[in-house]
C-alpha cells in the first residue's frame, strides 16, 4: 500500500508493503533493544519516505518515546488519510498516537475528540482517555456527551454512568448525580472521585453523617483528593465538629487549590479557630481574686 502526500512538502512516508534492507533490520532492532528513542527517531527519520512506511508504527512509537509530540503529530496527520482508504476513518495507530500526541501538547479539545473517535472505532481506551480529557478541562457538558457517547457504544458498561454522575454533580445538579453516582459506588467501589461526589450531593439534602462517611471513604482510597477533604470538612463543619472539619480543611489548603477555594478555606479555618477559641475561654475555671 502506497502512502502518497501532495507536494510541497515532499511524501512522509510513502509505502507499507516490501522489505527493510538487513542491515537496517539490524540497526533498527538494536536501537529499540536499547530504548534509544531520540536515536531511533533519527534514524527513520534519516529514510526515504519508501522505508518510512515500512516501519511506520517504529517509528510513531520512537517519536513518543522520545517526546517529539509536535512532530509526532504531524507525522500521524500526514498518515491517517491514506490509512483510512476509501471508505472513511478506521482504527490505526496513526490516530491511536495522534490522539496522544494532542493530548501530551496540550490541546485538550482537540484530543477529546480525537480519543473519541478512536472509542467509536473500536479502540478500547478512547472513550476514557475522552472522558479524562474533559474532566482535566473542567468542560463538564463535554464530560456528558462523551460519557453519553460511551454508553450508547456500550450499553452494559458501568464506567458511563460514573462519568455522567461526576458531571453531573460539578453541574450542581444533585439530584439527578445522586442516583447515577450510588449506583456507582456499588458497582466500581473503588472509584474515589464517586464517592468524593457522591458526599457533595449528600451534603446538598442536608444528609451531613452520611456525606462525612462518603467523604471519608473517597479519603481511603486516595488519601490526597482534594475534593474529599473539602467534603468531609464542611460535613463535619454542618455536624458542628469544628477541630474535625479545621484538620480537613487544612489538608485541602496543603494540595494547593484554586485562589477562589484556597481563600474560602482560610477564611472556614479562621472561623474555626475563632470559634474553638471562644469555646475554649468558656470551658476554662473561673479565677477568683487573690485573698486580703
Amino acid at each position: 500500500m502506497a502512502l502518497q502526500l501532495p507536494p510541497p512538502p515532499p511524501p512522509v512516508v510513502q509505502a507499507l508493503s516490501g522489505e527493510l534492507p538487513p542491515g537496517l533490520r539490524a540497526r533498527l532492532d538494536a536501537l529499540q533493544k536499547a530504548q534509544d528513542w531520540p536515536g531511533l527517531a533519527d534514524l527513520a527519520e534519516s529514510l526515504p519516505p519508501a522505508q518510512r512506511g515500512l516501519i511506520l508504527e517504529t517509528w510513531l512509537r520512537a517519536l513518543a518515546k522520545a517526546g517529539r509530540h509536535a512532530r509526532l503529530l504531524e507525522v500521524c496527520k500526514a498518515a491517517i488519510p491514506q490509512l483510512d482508504g476509501p471508505r472513511g476513518p478506521r482504527l490505526s495507530t496513526a490516530r491511536i498516537f495522534h490522539a496522544q500526541a494532542l493530548s501530551a501538547l496540550g490541546r485538550s479539545a482537540e484530543a477529546r475528540e480525537a480519543h473519541l473517535e478512536n472509542g467509536v472505532l473500536g479502540f478500547p481506551t478512547g472513550f476514557a482517555n475522552a472522558c479524562a480529557e474533559a474532566r482535566n478541562a473542567q468542560d463538564w457538558p463535554a464530560l456528558m456527551a462523551c460519557a453519553q457517547a460511551w454508553g450508547k457504544a456500550h450499553p452494559e458498561a458501568p464506567e458511563p454512568a460514573a462519568w455522567q454522575g461526576e458531571a453531573l454533580a460539578k453541574q450542581g445538579r444533585w439530584g439527578e448525580a445522586e442516583p447515577l453516582l450510588l449506583a456507582t459506588t456499588r458497582k466500581l467501589s473503588q472509584r474515589p472521585m464517586a464517592w468524593a461526589d457522591l458526599s457533595a450531593c449528600r451534603f446538598q439534602r442536608g444528609a451531613f453523617q452520611e456525606a462525612w462517611e462518603a467523604a471519608s471513604q473517597a479519603l481511603a482510597l486516595e488519601p490526597k483528593l482534594l475534593e474529599a477533604f473539602y467534603n468531609r470538612g464542611r460535613a463535619a463543619y454542618a455536624l458542628q465538629r469544628y477541630a474535625e472539619g479545621r484538620e480537613d480543611f487544612r489538608a485541602a489548603l496543603e494540595l494547593a487549590p484554586a485562589p477562589e477555594l484556597a481563600e474560602q478555606l482560610r477564611s472556614s479555618i479562621a472561623a474555626a479557630d475563632r470559634f474553638l477559641a471562644g469555646r475554649a475561654r468558656k470551658a476554662a475555671p473561673v479565677r477568683r481574686g487573690a485573698a486580703r
